[in-house]
């Protein structure tokens, strides 16, 4: 009844009967209290009242008596309407609970999830489908058993359990495993349990929903053993490549050791045989005996070049914050004293700051620099230029520019393998090392590295190297 009647009191129309009622109740109440008052008058006076005064007070009698009967049964017929609201919404809040039952129990059938209802004591009253394939029965068996009898309680969280999110305060949350009769296989759950409304279906007291964890915690094992045999098999695989570049480390010395011996008794016994037997050569055989000086010398430098690309491949990395302005400005004081007289105008960009091996990265630019003094000095205003822009918060792309011989784009790829020459010996000298280690740098920084020209017209050589951190967390305050 309180249900029913509370959102009807609220109506606009039963306000108005409320209304109307209280009016007719005090209508009938003055008409019988005038009707008593006439009344008595008009027997405590009757002998002293003229016919008119006595007519007057009948007539004031009967319209009280007609004003009472009417706020009576205007009272009367108000009270039966108002009672006929009452219930009709009353009906109707029967049939909207009885609907949203229905539709609660439809949701329910057909719910892919494992659901049940259970009553006070704990006794199941409706199965869905669901839970029923679940445990390998029917709903119709599942009726009145207890939900402890079907499953057993774990006293923690699974290890691996996915969590839970976006649940009221007043569900619980427990895990259960259960033994599947038809397979006998262990099942993990995550059961979660919350109070149904009172304004529901009386008999029901709580909804048990089921989450089969299972699969997930399975598939999460097999992932964590996974990441462990991965992991590893990286370990073996970096003993392997250190084991690996020490053996290449050392055979490259033990090459270049071997090597250099008989170099230098080649180039030592030419100086002597040049200089004790010049008067009895022929200009013919000094000059094949000076060529085989000058290929020997070269072929220690050489060995010299393979030797440093080597050891950029295996040297360790000691990352820092640099000052790449400040390292180009002393690199090109070493580069200018190489090539005194060559007349090129260098502008660098200021506030250039990268984060990379200092001694790796100074051999780079060295050797970039260096080229684009070498390939510039037949040029008549030589220009180098060695920018800077910052692409992300992580990496910086730096290009060193030129105006000098250039090349021609169809071979930029060889550029940066060993020993590839774009250029005749006789042009320019060089061993086409010096590009290759600067790959062998970026690499290790993990930047890329490309390069542009045209024949005559200068070349660019551009790479990406990580951002400072000081550009990471201004990155962050923007």
């Amino acid at each position: 009844m309180n249900s029913a009647q509370g959102p009807t009191y609220g109506t606009p129309e039963m306000r108005r009967l409320q209304r109307l009622m209280v009016a007719a109740r005090i209508a009938m109440s003055v008409a019988i209290v005038s009707a008593t008052v006439l009344a008595s008058v008009l027997f405590s006076r009757y002998e002293h009242l003229t016919l008119d005064g006595l007519q007057t007070i009948r007539m004031l009698i009967i319209i009280a008596g007609i004003m009472g009967l009417g706020a009576l049964t205007l009272s009367s017929r108000w009270a039966t309407r108002r009672d006929h609201l009452i219930a009709d919404a009353r009906y109707i809040a029967l049939r909207e609970e009885e609907q949203a039952n229905l539709r609660f129990q439809s949701a329910l059938e057909y719910s892919m999830v494992p659901k049940v209802l259970v009553d006070r004591d704990e006794f199941i009253t409706v199965a869905n489908p669901a839970f029923a394939t679940l445990v390998s029965r029917t709903p119709s068996e599942l009726i009145g058993s207890r939900i402890d009898q079907l499953m057993t309680t774990l006293p923690e969280e699974p290890a691996g359990a996915p969590p839970v999110t976006t649940l009221r305060e007043e569900v619980k949350v427990d895990y259960c495993t259960i033994t599947r009769p038809s397979d006998q296989s262990r099942r993990i759950l995550r059961r979660m349990t919350v109070m149904i409304p009172r304004s529901l279906n009386e008999s029901y007291s709580k909804i048990v929903q089921f989450d089969d964890l299972t699969g997930t915690l399975e598939d999460q094992r097999m992932l964590a053993n996974d990441k462990r045999i991965l992991k590893e098999r990286v370990e073996q695989r970096t003993r392997a490549l250190q084991i690996l570049n020490s053996e290449l480390e050392g055979f490259a010395y033990s090459v270049s050791h071997d090597l250099r011996g008989p170099l230098r008794a080649i180039d030592g016994f030419g100086q002597v045989l040049r200089h004790s037997a010049a008067d009895k050569l022929d200009p013919t055989e000094l000059q094949y005996l000076d060529r085989i000086i000058s290929a020997t010398q070269k072929m220690g430098e050489l060995i010299d070049s393979l030797l440093r690309m080597s050891r950029l491949s295996t040297a360790q990395l000691d990352m820092a914050d640099l000052d790449l302005t400040q390292l180009v400005n002393d690199v090109l004081l070493d580069v200018r004293t190489e090539h005194p007289g060559h007349p090129a105008d260098v502008k660098v960009d200021e506030g250039m700051r990268v984060r990379g091996d200092r001694v790796l990265l100074r051999n780079a630019f060295a050797n970039l620099i260096g080229n684009s003094f070498k390939f510039s000095r037949n040029t008549q205003q030589p220009q180098i230029e060695i920018r800077m822009v910052n692409r992300n918060r992580y990496w910086n792309e730096v290009t060193v520019s030129d105006n000098g011989a250039g090349f021609d784009q169809q071979y930029a790829e060889k550029l940066f393998r060993p020993f590839q020459r774009l250029h005749r010996s006789d042009e320019f000298e060089g061993h086409g090392i010096g590009l290759a280690s600067v790959k062998r740098v970026i690499d290790r920084h993990g930047g890329t590295l490309s390069a542009t020209g045209e024949p005559g017209q200068g070349a660019t050589i551009s790479m990406t190297l990580p951002a400072a951190s000081i550009n990471e967390s201004e990155s962050d305050s923007d």
